[in-house]
């Protein structure tokens, strides 16, 4: 498609109001595929205002596209916050858990030998994988607007997106719309997440409470354990002297 044909049909979409696709009129009972496109469509006002703020077609869809996605990063995180209050003490019961078998495997290693260092190391990571699935199924659900917006963006623009000077691999000079909104959405949610969390540290360290925020633990609780465990075993024992 040429350049100028491009942006003459960019600027034609975002201008024109969005139309339902549906023909049956919008009071009938047509299932879920229809209301959610009534949904769409008493939202296109809203999220399409930051596309009509640049007049340029290809700046506007990016502008309006980053701050769809600026947008929905927010709203994740917003839910994320709620959900994590919601399951606070479950979330802080399997931490309190993790570092007390953490502390457990510890002396276990020291003074109990193998077998009691496993059995606790297993419970150890038994509450990790608890916490850990947990944590992630709430991240997952604060994925929730992502689809409302690219089920609009699709609505909208559906097949139209700006072309690239050159052509990347499995996207080829043309990428979708999904393409560039994750190209936003990613980076900015890592931002504010980021932002709202050091927000929250220096919040709470200057009224002197504890931070209300669960992270993920990159380790499982008894690794470092484990490697005690195998430098213990890697340590040769002293023999024992000959009695006279």
């Amino acid at each position: 498609m040429a350049k100028g044909m491009q942006c003459l049909l960019l600027f034609t979409i975002i201008n024109t109001p969005v139309r339902r696709c549906s023909t049956a009129p919008p009071g009938a009972d047509n299932g879920a595929a229809e209301l959610m496109e009534e949904l769409l469509v008493w939202l296109d006002p809203f999220f399409v205002l930051p596309y009509r703020l640049v007049g340029q077609p290809e700046a506007a869809y990016f502008l309006g596209t980053a701050t769809l996605a600026l947008l929905t990063a927010l709203i994740g995180i917003a839910t994320l916050r709620m959900a994590q209050r919601m399951h606070r003490k479950r979330l802080k019961k399997l931490q309190d858990d993790m570092r007390h078998y953490h502390e457990l495997s510890e002396s276990a290693l020291q003074n109990s030998g193998k077998e009691a260092f496993k059995a606790v190391n297993r419970q150890g990571h038994e509450a990790f994988s608890y916490y850990f699935s947990l944590s992630n199924a709430l991240f997952v659900a604060s994925l929730w607007p992502v689809p409302i917006v690219l089920a609009w963006m699709k609505l909208r623009f559906g097949l139209v997106s700006p072309e690239l000077p050159i052509s990347l691999p499995l996207f080829g000079n043309q990428p979708s719309m999904v393409f560039w909104f994750i190209l936003f959405y990613i980076p900015l949610r890592m931002f504010s997440n980021k932002t709202i969390t050091r927000w929250q540290l220096r919040r709470a360290e200057a009224q002197g409470n504890a931070p209300d925020t669960f992270e993920i633990s990159p380790k499982a609780p008894c690794e470092s354990s484990q490697a005690s465990h195998a430098e213990a075993d890697s340590q040769p024992t002293p023999s024992k002297m000959d009695k006279p």
